[in-house]
């Protein structure tokens, strides 16, 4: 995720963002087909749920973690670019006042 803040483009961002959401997804089917193999040859009595619980938890926590890195990012690349905006305007501004006096 350290590289995200390297990104200058909304498009690119953007990019990120799908294919962040894609892996998401990736890995939730992986979780759902891995506990349908385990429950399939493993007994139930021979599972161990807190590893699976930890190990869920642990995801998870990286992937809110992800998400609001990415967030974050958007939102100061968004800041970034509606300041830019407003300079555009002030020094349109300026110059219709010029041409007036």
């Amino acid at each position: 995720m350290d590289g995200l803040d390297n990104c200058q483009s909304a498009d690119e961002i953007e990019s990120y963002e799908q294919s962040y959401c894609a892996c998401k997804e990736n890995f939730m089917e992986f979780q759902e087909r891995y506990i349908q193999w385990t429950t399939d040859v493993v007994p139930p009595e021979e599972r161990c749920s807190v590893v699976t619980s930890a190990s869920s938890s642990s995801s998870t926590s990286q992937v809110q973690l992800a998400w609001a890195r990415l967030k974050k990012l958007k939102a100061k690349n968004k800041l970034k670019q509606l300041t830019k905006r407003q300079a555009i305007e002030r020094a349109k501004i300026e110059l219709q006042n010029k041409r007036l006096f």
